[in-house]
């Protein structure tokens, strides 16, 4: 049994292994391309921007393991944690690929509903940690 399950999460591993290879490289081009003057000045705490960010977190494909060293490298040069965390909650409840097998299962107004419901989610989540980030995390 034990074998079965660590043999099974290495080739699930394996499988995501490409994209956590190229999300490594995007993120050093970040790192060494990219001034954090021109990324502040983009990813200002704003509720547009966490609308933006947070339509493409759900409009992005993908675990989101292949996208934490590119968020990571992104902190780096001053993203805010809230939009950072508009992006996870986004990416993490809803993803283009499960819209085909929610839509056959449950119809696609199921499925419009949940994407407006992961927003809107999204939304509240980044507004919330804002305003932790200003009155606790900072400090």
């Amino acid at each position: 049994m034990i074998q079965e399950i660590i043999i099974t999460t290495l080739l699930d591993f394996l499988k995501i292994l490409p994209f956590l290879l190229v999300a490594i490289i995007f993120s050093q081009i970040i790192k060494t391309y990219l001034h954090e003057e021109k990324i502040k000045e983009i990813t200002k705490e704003t509720k547009t921007n966490f609308a933006k960010t947070a339509l493409v977190g759900i409009a992005t494909p993908g675990p989101l393991l292949a996208y934490l060293p590119i968020l990571k490298s992104l902190k780096d040069k001053g993203v805010p944690l809230s939009i950072i965390v508009a992006f996870i909650t986004g990416q993490t409840l809803i993803g283009p690929g499960r819209i085909f097998l929610e839509v056959s299962y449950f119809g696609m107004e199921f499925f419009m509903y949940r994407v407006v419901s992961a927003f809107l989610i999204a939304l509240a989540v980044a507004t919330g940690f804002k305003i932790l980030e200003r009155n606790y995390l900072r400090k």
